[in-house]
């Protein structure tokens, strides 16, 4: 039996991690061919000069980084998740915050508790990007394929998996939309291609030859400037909101939700405002609900590569516990 590490430095779990990436062959991983781009990019980080020394700060606070749940997270799939998370602390405390990772509250443990003049206030991050959410989406797909396949029309569908809502409500939308395109084709015989633009997160472009049974369906998702997709956003930040808004009714605490982002995913810091409010094609956080428990949305997009980390804070004008923060890109 292979004899266990017992990881007791930060310098011990660098070499540990350093030793499993990329291969990486968790109990977690759905398909090798799945997880490669994700085991690839924590090979990456864990030789990263940045994730030394995030490590090596918060374990000089000490921020309890070599716990059994943290360590097991560095070495599962959610590899990315953790790190985002301690990395948001130590730039709070790098800003002149004080900081308190999983502070219990109200049998609850939210993933920082800052602090600055006297003024607390509850984080909680999330990452835009993870390989759970692939998995899930893939499946997704999946079971939406074969309800597309069960019309009498054949169709081809091409849909990026992580790029809308594959509700169960957004699939009747695409099937009346795609109701609606057939009659179309019945109506017209000419070769304009219809274009329908539907708020379940998706904009179907349906191109059709002379044989009106082979369509082929071209799914190109609402993007805000790169690869940004505002369904898993949303999706997020509504989870974190409603995990948390009784703890903080019954706390009277402020209340910062934290999207992260890397220079794998192309997301674009610059319209995160788009993300929150929304815009004449596109449904936001504060349409959907205000979240008057939320104090504001910051986005942190981090670049490994040079060390370069960038912000944008969005305070929540509906907000009951206003907060201000201001942030050094660095």
């Amino acid at each position: 039996m292979k004899k266990k590490t017992n990881i007791k430095s930060i310098p011990t779990l660098l070499s540990c991690l350093k030793r499993i990436y990329p291969v990486g062959h968790f109990r977690d991983i759905d398909s090798f061919e799945k997880a490669k781009n994700y085991l690839n990019q924590f090979d990456l980080i864990v030789r990263s000069a940045q994730f030394y020394d995030t490590l090596l700060k918060l374990d000089a606070m000490k921020i309890n980084i070599l716990n059994k749940d943290v360590i097991k997270r560095f070495k599962s799939m959610d590899f990315i998740n953790i790190y985002h998370e301690l990395l948001v602390g130590k730039v709070f405390n790098e800003n002149g915050f004080s900081i308190t990772h999983n502070p219990k509250i109200n049998n609850q443990t939210p993933d920082w508790m800052i602090s600055k003049n006297n003024k607390e206030c509850i984080i909680e991050v999330f990452t835009s990007n993870k390989y759970y959410d692939l998995v899930k989406e893939s499946k997704q797909l999946t079971i939406f394929s074969a309800k597309l396949q069960k019309l009498k029309y054949s169709f081809t569908v091409s849909i990026n998996n992580s790029r809308f809502d594959k509700s169960l409500n957004s699939i009747q939308k695409i099937n009346n939309a795609i109701n609606e395109v057939i009659n179309h084709i019945d109506r017209k015989t000419s070769n304009e291609l219809p274009v329908l633009s539907l708020s379940c997160g998706i904009d179907l472009t349906f191109r059709y030859s002379s044989n009106k049974n082979n369509i082929f369906i071209k799914g190109s998702a609402k993007m805000l400037k790169g690869g940004v997709y505002t369904y898993r956003i949303v999706k997020a930040i509504q989870e974190k909101y409603n995990k948390y808004k009784q703890l903080i009714n019954d706390n009277k605490l402020p209340f910062i939700i934290c999207c992260t982002t890397e220079n794998f995913n192309r997301m674009n810091t610059e319209n995160f405002n788009t993300i929150i409010f929304g815009n004449k094609s596109n449904s936001g956080v504060l349409t959907i609900n205000r979240c008057e428990e939320v104090s504001g949305f910051l986005i942190l997009k981090n670049n490994y590569y040079h060390n370069v980390i960038n912000f944008e804070y969005v305070a929540n004008p509906y907000s009951m516990n206003p907060y201000s923060i201001t942030l050094k890109n660095k």
